[in-house]
């Protein structure tokens, strides 16, 4: 699985390490829309909710096996369905 990096929605664009066309993300079919190299760059113009609430977003990280959430009503530690 190629990884990911980036903040989804709100950077606007998320970037797929490896030779990829298209991604999938928390559910969404998503096509890289720029190559440089082997990086690939695809637009995130949607919004995202987390139990139900609208969020700000998602940062993601390539290296990491975590997810951050940006905005919501949530606490720490909190399992949210995205």
């Amino acid at each position: 699985m190629p990884a990911i990096e980036g903040g989804i929605p709100h950077y606007g664009y998320g970037a797929v390490f490896g030779d990829v066309d298209k991604i999938n993300v928390f559910g969404r079919n998503l096509t890289v829309e720029k190559r440089f190299g082997h990086v690939g760059i695809f637009n995130t113009n949607f919004d995202m909710r987390a139990q139900g609430q609208e969020i700000k977003g998602i940062g993601v990280y390539c290296n990491q096996e975590k997810i951050k959430m940006l905005g919501g009503e949530l606490e720490e530690g909190d399992i949210i369905k995205i």
